[in-house]
């Protein structure tokens, strides 16, 4: 399932964070909302703070900093490694949307 890949991609950004002191100076201080939209309509959403990405669950926010559109396979692939985000975003099948600032962190994400 879907829930399950984002569950562990949430803990292995956490892992990481955790033994990474450089990773973990940039996030500090950092608080931002995610959703992400799949193109069947549903949407899950989850946020950071205190370097630590939490409160998982499905459904909306009101204005999340960033917003990540694609369909169930292209994130799953994203997600387990075997798409490339670069290369998702370049043939459209996946979406950000968020700053540039944010943008260049999310690929530490997958």
């Amino acid at each position: 399932m879907i829930e399950d890949l984002i569950n562990g991609a949430i803990d292995k950004f956490n892992a990481r964070v955790a033994r990474d002191n450089t990773l973990k100076k940039e996030l500090e201080g950092m608080t931002r909302t995610v959703q992400i939209e799949l193109k069947d309509g549903r949407s899950f959403c989850f946020s950071l703070k205190d370097n630590v990405m939490g409160d998982f669950h499905e459904g909306r926010v009101d204005n999340p900093d960033i917003k990540i559109v694609s369909d169930e396979a292209t994130l799953s692939g994203l997600l387990n490694g075997t798409i490339r985000p670069m290369k998702a975003w370049a043939t459209k099948k996946v979406q950000f949307k968020a700053s540039l600032e944010d943008l260049m962190r999310i690929r530490k994400f997958f």
